[in-house]
């Protein structure tokens, strides 16, 4: 399987997932124009099957391992399972708005908020609202969530248990973030 991506739409939840539960998937970037809009997994099957948008292609490697995914979407409960699910719908609507030119400001603040009485954003353990939200911050940068002490407590934590940072290093996050910021710069100068 390979994942096809833009370094403007990095695939940064999938990623993530991928390298959690070593996950048999190489990633390749395209230049910018040439890709589909999203980022779209290939499967290796001789339909040529295909998945697209980061959350989705998350969300289904993360349920081939049934080991990982046991808890991951909320169990058998309809409640814990609907409060994973809006959390995933907030984060992908976040991320939308951030590569839009949008700001992460609303974004942090109300996970900020949320984690202020809580550990984890849904239940008590690990979730994938956990790996979808920080899949955001990843993607808008952890600098957004300076002084926001909650969600920098969060973000350790997500650290310490998922590969963010080696995630990060092989979407080279940091180098597309800087590219962007550069061209939004350019842009609004000459306007």
């Amino acid at each position: 399987m390979k994942v096809f991506y833009t370094p403007t739409d990095a695939p940064v939840a999938a990623a993530i997932v991928v390298f959690h539960t070593r996950a048999a998937v190489q990633f390749a970037a395209e230049k910018a124009g040439t890709a589909a809009a999203a980022p779209r997994l290939v499967l290796d099957d001789p339909a040529g099957a295909e998945i697209h948008g980061d959350f989705a292609i998350a969300r289904y490697l993360a349920r081939l391992n049934p080991e990982f995914a046991g808890g991951l979407f909320g169990g058998a409960s309809a409640l814990a399972a609907a409060e994973v699910d809006q959390w995933v719908d907030f984060a992908i609507t976040s991320r939308a708005v951030a590569a839009d030119g949008g700001d992460a400001r609303s974004f942090v603040s109300v996970v900020n908020s949320a984690l202020a009485s809580r550990t984890f954003l849904a239940g008590y353990s690990l979730t994938f609202a956990d790996i979808a939200a920080f899949a955001v911050l990843l993607a808008v940068g952890e600098e957004a969530a300076t002084g926001s002490s909650h969600i920098q407590r969060w973000a350790a934590l997500c650290h310490a248990r998922l590969p963010g940072r080696k995630a990060s290093g092989v979407l080279r996050l940091d180098a597309t973030r800087k590219a962007a910021a550069a061209g939004a710069a350019a842009g609004g100068a000459g306007g």
